[in-house]
């Protein structure tokens, strides 16, 4: 079975439209987890009504307000699919998401080498495909840090990750910081033997980045969250793929810089 996990912050205007796509599934194999970061709208009312009309399988939790990384630890704990899907609060997905899911594991299921998959994201406004499309070969498998660095593709993915990778590898808790990069688990996962994702070319995923989402705020996001980023930018050298592309590298160096000037900065004004 398959965990459909969604986190969610005072998003009760634009759920409904997950709602109606998961409701929408051709394939029902698969449990929505929602994990609420501490909404103070209407988001428990509604997804209490859903839980008693009985069209899903709903595991919802509430958590004091501490950010998507919080979350998502908090919510893999309660997950029971054998793969970890997350869908954010303002996102969709295609009638025959679960479906293709169900489908393209069943053909790696038995593999130690492979991680989970990898389909695409479309946004929903233009109806394109998010980055360029995957390499035509007999082998579509690669690590996050090959289809980055060795096929060229960037912009987001849709990431199944398999449930016990994901539990292996928490988010770390920062006190008094509420936002951590999901990049950081995904890369500990692409670290490992058995990393490669399955990837496969099909828009699943329906997406847009809102005024209100976390990667709308991104400068935001690093001055408030120093410790993290820290963390976050010096674990990617360690990884020797990245070495072998300087201007990344020089990228990387300099938003490092920037989150110890923050943490810095957070400190003179304590």
């Amino acid at each position: 079975m398959l965990t459909i996990f969604t986190p969610t912050y005072n998003r009760a205007y634009i759920l409904p439209k997950l709602y109606a796509s998961l409701c929408s599934q051709t394939c029902k194999e698969f449990e929505w987890v929602v994990v609420d970061d501490g909404s103070t709208d209407e988001t428990t009312h509604l997804v209490n009504q859903w839980q008693r009309d009985g069209m899903l399988n709903i595991n919802y939790i509430v958590q004091a307000n501490g950010g998507k990384h919080r979350a998502i630890n908090n919510g893999v704990r309660y997950a029971s699919g054998e793969l970890f899907f997350i869908v954010d609060s303002d996102d969709y997905l295609t009638d025959d998401a679960v479906e293709r899911i169900e489908q393209k594991w069943s053909e790696v299921r038995g593999r130690k080498d492979i991680s989970g998959l990898c389909f695409r994201k479309v946004n929903y406004t233009t109806g394109t495909v998010i980055g360029k499309p995957f390499p035509q070969t007999e082998e579509p498998y690669a690590t996050t840090f090959e289809i980055h660095y060795k096929w060229g593709i960037q912009g987001d993915k849709a990431e199944v990750f398999r449930t016990d990778l994901v539990r292996q590898n928490p988010f770390p808790e920062i006190a008094g910081e509420r936002f951590m990069t999901e990049a950081y688990i995904w890369n500990q996962i692409a670290g490992r033997q058995d990393a490669k994702l399955y990837c496969v070319e099909a828009g699943i995923y329906m997406c847009n980045y809102l005024e209100d989402g976390l990667t709308a705020n991104f400068k935001k996001l690093l001055r408030n969250n120093p410790q993290g980023y820290i963390r976050y930018y010096r674990s990617l050298f360690k990884y020797s793929i990245i070495w072998n592309h300087p201007i990344d590298l020089a990228k990387i160096t300099v938003r490092l810089l920037q989150s110890y000037f923050y943490r810095m900065f957070q400190k003179v004004m304590l």
